[in-house]
């Protein structure tokens, strides 16, 4: 009886081995699943990013292209019927916004830059992907904070100065039209 025992015990430690080696088997399996789609995961949000930042770039150059180049050529095909003061005030109004303008879009490439290193050091680190969107969603919200609480200072006298000379250049030609 005791062999038979034996034999039973020996039997169902086997089969436990048998099952423990297959429960490790499955955890490798879906570590190495697991690995592979955050690499995945990673690519598509790398992806999304370079969008982001390449729609960004585009809004930027159509704004700069469509207004600026509009408003100056405005001004160089009308300015043969404007004084010498009317033409420098309309000259220096544009100027000022244009600095203005590239100035913040420069700041904000920069500061676009270093975010975007900043969240692709986070997609590469070695941290949960729980705490990798948390961190993501930190590095975000600093981003946004940081640059709209700029943004102000600069949109106001952009605005105030472009709008100025197109608002003068369209006075000058109604006082001419009707004089």
């Amino acid at each position: 009886m005791d062999k038979l025992g034996n034999l039973r015990d020996a039997l169902k430690q086997a089969e436990r081995d048998k099952d423990l080696a297959l429960v490790e088997t499955i955890r490798e399996v879906i570590h190495i699943k697991a690995e592979y789609a955050c690499d995945s995961q990673k690519q598509v949000l790398k992806e999304a990013l370079s969008q982001i930042y390449a729609l960004s770039s585009g809004y930027t150059n159509l704004v700069i292209v469509g207004g600026y180049a509009s408003a100056f050529a405005v001004w160089q095909l009308t300015k043969q019927h404007m004084d010498i003061n009317q033409t420098m005030i309309i000259g220096t109004l544009l100027v000022i916004s244009v600095i203005l303008f590239m100035g913040f879009e420069v700041y904000k490439m920069i500061s676009n830059t270093l975010f975007l290193r900043r969240l692709d050091r986070i997609l590469d680190s070695d941290i949960d992907d729980e705490d990798r969107l948390v961190a993501w969603g930190i590095a975000s919200s600093e981003n946004k904070i940081k640059t709209y609480r700029l943004w102000i200072y600069f949109l106001v006298p952009t605005l105030i100065s472009a709008f100025s000379a197109g608002l003068y250049m369209l006075w000058i030609y109604i006082n001419n039209i009707f004089s």
